[in-house]
Formats: C-alpha cells, structure tokens, sequence
C-alpha cells in the first residue's frame, strides 16, 4: 500500500466508520481493518485503542495485551478512544489496567477532561474516593452532568453527605435522563432518612433504565418499610433483574472461557436479545456468526435485534439469505414483511404476509401484522379484527389484548372488550395476559384504582414467568 493509500486508510474519517462498527458489534470488520496496520507497524495510537477495544470486546486478552503495551508508549490517543478502551477493561475486570492505561496517558496530557473524567471513574471503581476528587478537582467549574455525578459518588464515599447531595442534585438537573445519578442521589437520601425523595430517585431511575438492580431493590425497601401493598411486586421485580445478572455472568463466564466456541457467544447473544437488549446482543451474535456462519437461530436473532434497532436493511438481507437456505418456512416471510413494514412499504408487507399465511404462517404474529397493516390504512374495524383473532391464536399474547381493546375504544365499543376480557378471564383465570388491556379499559373509564389492581395482577403474573 503507497503512502497515500495508507494515510487515507487511517484517517479520521475512515476511523469514525471504524468506530460506528464497533459500536454496531461489527468487531470481527474492525479486526480485519485494522490488523494489518498494527501488524505492520503503521497503526496510529488511535487505530492500535480501537483495535484493542475490538480484541477486549471479545476476551482475546493474549491478543489485547501487547497493544496495551504499545499504547502506554506510544503517544496518546484522542481522550475518548481511550476511556471507552479503558471501560471495556473494567467491565472485564481489568480494572488494574483500565486504570494504568489512563494514568500513564495523562502523564502526557494532564488536561485532557475525558481522560480526568475516565481517572475519578477508575479511582471510584477501585474504592479510591479521595484520588477521584483530585482528578475532578483539575476540570474547573464547567457545567458537566458526568463529572457533578461522579463527584457525588466520590463525596458521598468520603462521607460527606451533603456536599454529595448538592452535586448529584446539579448533575441530574444538567442531565434529567442520567439514571446513574438518580440511583446514587436515591441511595443518599435513604441514607439519610429522606425515604419520599429516595424512592423518587428510584423510580425515576428505573423510569430510564429497568434493569438498575440497585434502585429496584432500595424501592422495594422503601415501599415494604412502608407496608405498601405493592412491596411484594417490587420485590419480585428486584429478584428477576438479580437472576439476569447472575445468568448474564454465567453466559459470560463461558464466553470467556473459550472465546472460540460460537455457541457460547450464540447463547449470550440470544440471551441479550429475549431480554430486549438488542444493543448488547449484537457483538456476541456476530462473533457466533463469524465462528459458525451456518448457525441459523443465531442470524434470526440477529435480524431480529436489527430491525428493533431500525438498521432494517441489514436485517432484511439476513432474513434473504435464510429464506434462500430454507424456502419452505414461513416464519421467514413473515419476518421479512415486518421488515418490509418497518420501513412503510406496506405493498411488500402485503405480498410477504400472503406467501407466509401459504406456507402455513398462521400464528398471532401473521395476524398482528395484518392488524398493523390495516392501522396505516385507515381501517380501525379491520385493524381490531386481526388483533382480536391474534388473542385466539395466542391468549397469552398480552400485546393482541391491549391494542384490541385500543381499537375497540377508538371505535366506542370499549364496554364490548371489558365483557369480552372479563369473560376470558373467567375461562382461564390463570392466564394473565387480558389484564394489561383490562386496566387501560377501566383507566379510561376513570376508575384508577381497579385499573392499578389489575395492573398489579398482569406484572405479577409477568414478573413470575420471567423468574
């Protein structure tokens, strides 16, 4: 390669394309990129961060390690690429060299606020609160939601409530969506007895991410100190994001143990993927892909996390390739049509349902995607037929119930699907699915407090199922 080509291939451009991939968990194309570089010797410390990065991501520390060794030589990188370096080490447990590759960067530029930024994260990590604050000390008074936050931690670490109070307070103000930061100012004000402002902070935690297992269990605290009828719920919630965690760290375990085995990444994959965290299944889906390019369940999974993510048309020429290899299922047009709706083309979506229902796709799904269908064409009736036929095919599908019963509200025929909810209910009481559309109904009737019951019951009876 000339000079010319070389430069062009290391650019700045083609580096943010290299970091997009990474991102997308296309980590075996950046390996291929940028392999050749470092093996050869021309990688920037920019290029030999994001190819360490790609080899952490997949365990391959005998890989990663000598391009740590040359990065803590080499010039530093941009402050960024080297703290999202760093976080993949920490969640590796690599903490002790997460921490060394920033320090020994910031020897080099003492100034560099991502790099002070990534240093408290890592003091904080490490259980160093007092060294955090140094580092935070050297950002000045910018208004940063990141650094009031880790701030916050770092103070509430050394005991000093209030101050810590005042900085997670100006942190969430700067940053409303930061659920980090509501977790750590609802652990605080439990502390110290505010337990209304804790289980605020909680819930406005969860409200952004879910699966925080440290606001779910301080709210279940809070409402059980409080006898609150929905403790037992909260309780439950906390077990079942517990129970993900320690499932998450078996599947992980096994990746790590071999990273060469594509079952193992194909069951975290598929692990991230029913739990609806299609970001995270990607990397490891196409790491099983990459070692067992016949592995069909893994490329369905994989379409699937792409089209909830939106990159349809990756998606689409998956979901090709395995109707090619196996023409006679359905569940893959079926596929291809919510594809092809995803991205409003309904004619295609038509024309790929009819092939599924021929080929014997006649499940809740197929039904579910007609009713859709009709939706964007103005038929409410229509619509409302094909989600009430989705309940028969599929009584538990709790999503059929509640845009039924949507659809019969915007008709006027909301006392039809309360007696009609009710009456299933009555044929299968164990079955918990109608509720959800139950409680909108009695919602929109005005009647909050039987519309919070059933609710109650549904998530319950989901929680339940998941753990």
């Amino acid at each position: 390669m000339s000079t010319i080509l070389l430069l062009l291939a290391t650019s700045a451009t083609a580096l943010q394309g290299t970091r997009a991939d990474l991102e997308a968990g296309r980590v075996t194309a950046v390996i291929e990129a940028l392999a050749p570089l470092a093996e050869r010797g021309d990688a920037t410390s920019q290029t030999l961060a994001l190819l360490a990065e790609a080899w952490v991501s997949l365990y391959r520390f005998d890989l990663a390690e000598p391009l740590l060794d040359r990065l803590e030589a080499a010039p530093p990188p941009p402050g960024d690429d080297l703290v999202r370096l760093a976080e993949r080490l920490a969640e590796a447990a690599r903490m002790g060299r997460a921490g060394a590759l920033i320090d020994s960067a910031l020897a080099r530029r003492p100034d560099d606020r991502a790099l002070l930024l990534g240093a408290a994260r890592q003091r904080i990590g490490l259980g160093e609160p007092a060294q955090a604050l140094g580092f935070l000390d050297r950002l000045g008074d910018a208004p940063d939601a990141t650094a009031f936050a880790l701030r916050g931690i770092a103070l509430r670490a050394r005991g000093r409530s209030e101050d810590a109070e005042r900085a997670l307070r100006r942190a969430v103000e700067l940053e409303p969506t930061s659920a980090a930061a509501q977790e750590e100012l609802g652990r605080l004000l439990e502390e110290r007895g505010d337990l209304d402002g804790a289980l605020r902070a909680y819930e406005a935690a969860l409200a952004r991410d879910g699966n925080r297992g440290a606001s779910a269990l301080g709210r279940a605290r809070i409402l059980a100190r409080r006898g609150s009828e929905e403790a037992d719920l909260a309780l439950l919630r906390f077990r079942v994001i517990h129970a993900f965690e320690e499932d998450e760290k078996i599947l992980l375990a096994r990746a790590v143990e071999d990273p060469s085995t594509a079952a193992a990444w194909a069951a975290l994959g598929v692990f991230y993927a029913e739990h609806r965290q299609f970001q995270r299944s990607l990397a490891p889906l196409r790491r099983a892909l990459d070692l067992d390019p016949a592995d069909a369940g893994a490329a369905e999974t994989l379409a699937r996390a792409l089209v909830a993510r939106g990159e349809i048309e990756e998606a689409e020429a998956i979901y090709a390739a395995l109707r090619a290899r196996f023409p006679s299922r359905a569940d893959i047009p079926l596929r291809l049509a919510e594809a092809a709706e995803e991205r409003d083309d309904a004619a295609r979506a038509r024309a790929l349902l009819a092939e599924a229902v021929r080929l014997g796709g006649r499940g809740a799904d197929a039904e579910m995607l007609r009713g859709r269908l009709a939706m964007r064409g103005g038929d409410a009736a229509g619509a409302a037929r094909s989600f009430r036929e989705a309940t028969r095919r599929d009584p538990r599908c709790a999503e059929c119930w509640l845009v039924w019963s949507l659809l019969l509200i915007e008709v006027g025929s909301a006392a039809e699907a309360e007696e009609e909810i009710r009456s299933a209910l009555e044929r299968d009481p164990r079955n918990a699915a109608p509720r959800l559309a139950l409680s909108r109904l009695l919602e929109a009737a005005g009647r909050g407090a039987d519309a919070a019951r059933e609710r109650r019951l549904y998530e319950r009876d989901a929680l339940e199922r998941r753990y």
